[in-house]
């Protein structure tokens, strides 16, 4: 009888055992399957959004390269190749700019000034380094407002020309608006899964989507993402 009851505690104790490590293994299973599960999600999105980010920014540059191409070749076929301004020059530039798109058209001019051939005047959010480009003689894609407030895109290319009263220019700019750039990212989509911006180094937006709020992006992703694990500052995100 007593060791009836040795054996019968010794199961019970075997089976309580028994009980606690499969408990133990399946939890540890299950934590361990939970973790390579997350892991496995954070890589696929992290190759996922580095090709969409690769793919927009390619879309982005190609589109800016197309409209300097062709503000470029505006210019260089501009009959007779004349270099000097006149009422012909100007309306073959405006005919020609128009099918291309732009709103306006303005000569531009070493101490910063314009001198519009149709459409309205537009300044550069940056100035003195839109003028430092085109003193370069380089080609420039730069963000600009009218003198109502209006934002848009404007586009640099070199073109001297000379003026009636002896002034040349050093470059040609033309006018295009803002919603051109979003259209043609699909920022503005809404069957996207992501957001798409084009931002400032400061983190102010360009070009944001329609539901983005907040005026900078830092302060848009420190309201989305209270506590990053092993980032302290957002801007660290930002490429």
């Amino acid at each position: 009888m007593q060791k009836q009851r040795k054996i019968t505690h010794f199961l019970r104790n075997s089976m309580i055992l028994i009980g606690i490590v499969c408990i133990g293994v399946f939890a540890y299973i299950g934590v361990y399957i939970n973790t390579q599960s997350e892991k496995t999600i954070n890589e696929v999105g992290s190759v996922y959004m580095a090709n969409m980010n690769a793919r927009v920014s390619k879309h982005f540059s190609t589109m800016v390269d197309l409209r300097m191409t062709q503000l470029d070749t505006l210019v260089e076929s501009i009959p007779n190749g004349s270099k000097k301004d006149s009422a012909q020059v100007r309306e073959w530039l405006e005919y020609n700019a128009k099918l291309r798109g732009l709103d306006s058209l303005a000569y531009y001019f070493d101490d910063g000034s314009f001198e519009i051939i149709y459409g309205t005047e537009i300044a550069s959010a940056n100035p003195e380094k839109f003028l430092e480009i085109m003193r370069n003689g380089d080609r420039t894609v730069s963000v600009g407002y009218s003198n109502d407030g209006e934002q848009a895109a404007i586009i640099g290319t070199p073109f001297k020309a000379e003026m009636d009263d002896g002034r040349k220019s050093i470059a040609i700019i033309g006018k295009m608006p803002i919603e051109y750039i979003a259209e043609t990212l699909t920022l503005n989509a809404d069957d996207e899964l992501f957001y798409s911006f084009v931002i400032r180094k400061d983190g102010s937006f360009v070009i944001h989507t329609a539901g983005a709020y907040r005026d900078n992006y830092f302060d848009r992703a420190r309201a989305l993402y209270d506590e990053i694990i092993d980032k302290k500052n957002v801007e660290q995100f930002v490429s």
